[in-house]
């Protein structure tokens, strides 16, 4: 059975959590254990994902390519 679970409906963008083959989604269940204060936070972040498509913030999110 495939999951199909909105994170945020935007104007621009749809985001979803992702789910595997196995119906688990590693990013929810981060999500859910998160304090309230972070998740606020990733709320606030997947709307304006959802709003403009970008990320302003280049300090904070910026490519680094393979490096991770």
């Amino acid at each position: 059975m495939k999951k199909n679970y909105i994170a945020h409906y935007g104007d621009e963008f749809t985001i979803e959590w992702y789910f595997d083959s196995r119906g688990k989604s590693q990013a929810l269940e981060y999500f859910k254990e998160l304090s309230e204060g972070q998740k606020k936070k990733l709320v606030h972040l997947l709307y304006l994902l959802g709003v403009t498509g970008k990320i302003f913030n280049i300090e904070k999110f910026r490519s680094e390519g393979d490096q991770l």
